[in-house]
């Protein structure tokens, strides 16, 4: 069989699930393109994230019926058999790449999991770290860029809970935060994907001390420019990882939690869990504790650059060629 340079993405992303799958997607694709692969990505399902896929500088549609894809990358929260199965039907030629897909049913030829706690509920088990599954964590590149260590005085505090915030959780934290950052002189930036009155409104009441960044195209100087942080457990926690930025983690879904798991038991974060609505009093608690001591920050920082070291990536990309090259061989 003849090794097809075509691949094709299905990927997800919205305002209710945020936009990370299609964040990593796009970083893949950059990588697979420049290694000399055409790659087009499938609708991602809404308008947002399509406009992502767009500015990102690649092609969104049905697949091109003059082509055979060589590799095809699933990576959505809804991924099951039905539809790796239907992609396998349509091309049985091709490699099937599935990222965060937990069935035990064995349909993709490649399966990259970041949440060894989800996996180990398909009763399969793992023996493998937290470093060997975060190894493969996809961040762009400008973050690692971005790395340092901790600085002694903690004066600005990034709040980000995802390009959608979905849960409608940051005005909340904004004024979970005012009584800190008044009696502190510091300064609260707010990272945002789309304006919104509740946070403007918050905002308004904090006057200078906070300031809003509203879609971002790259958010890593803004990363690297803080001191901690307040986020919710998916991209945004791997990113602050990498950095070195110590985070209050507030998952916002099971599945998050399972995931912010892992970076409280490595040291990068503090996991603070909601029961239905944003934990003000906790959160408040945990960010000071944090803010009030450098010794605790820097080992958080120290750690999350050892546990993220921005090239998962490569690595990732290294796998499906790999994948992709012993399939051309048979």
């Amino acid at each position: 069989m003849s090794e097809s340079r075509y691949a094709l993405i299905d990927c997800r992303g919205g305002r209710r699930i945020g936009l990370g799958h299609v964040v990593r997607c796009t970083e893949l694709a950059r990588r697979l393109r420049a290694r000399g692969m055409a790659v087009r990505f499938l609708p991602a399902g809404s308008v947002i994230a399509d406009a992502f896929v767009r500015r990102a500088g690649f092609r969104k549609g049905q697949p091109l019926a003059s082509r055979t894809p060589g590799l095809i990358l699933i990576d959505r929260p809804d991924t099951d058999t039905t539809r790796l199965r239907r992609h396998r039907e349509r091309w049985p030629d091709a490699v099937i790449a599935a990222l965060d897909y937990y069935d035990q049913a064995a349909l993709a030829d490649v399966t990259i999991n970041l949440n060894r706690w989800r996996e180990g509920r398909t009763g399969s088990g793992s023996s493998r770290t937290p470093r060997e599954y975060l190894s493969k964590a996809i961040v762009r590149p400008s973050f690692r860029r971005h790395r340092r260590a901790a600085r002694r005085s903690a004066r600005r505090i990034l709040l980000a809970f995802g390009g959608t915030d979905a849960k409608n959780w940051t005005a909340a934290a904004m004024l979970t935060l005012k009584p800190l950052v008044e009696q502190n002189d510091m300064r609260v930036d707010v990272l945002l994907g789309r304006p919104a009155p509740r946070v403007q409104r918050a905002a308004h009441s904090m006057g200078r001390r906070v300031h809003l960044h509203v879609g971002v195209r790259d958010p890593a100087p803004l990363f690297g420019a803080c001191d901690l942080g307040l986020t919710g457990g998916g991209t945004v926690m791997v990113e602050a990882a990498c950095v070195g930025l110590p985070v209050v983690v507030v998952p916002r879904t099971s599945d998050e939690r399972a995931f912010a798991r892992d970076f409280a038991e490595q040291g990068t974060a503090i996991v603070v869990n909601p029961a239905s609505a944003f934990p003000r009093k906790a959160v408040a608690a945990a960010v000071a504790s944090i803010a009030a001591s450098f010794a605790r920050r820097e080992s958080m920082s120290r750690a999350g650059r050892s546990l993220i070291d921005g090239r998962g990536a490569d690595r990732v990309v290294s796998l499906l060629l790999a994948a992709r090259r012993r399939a051309a061989g048979r």
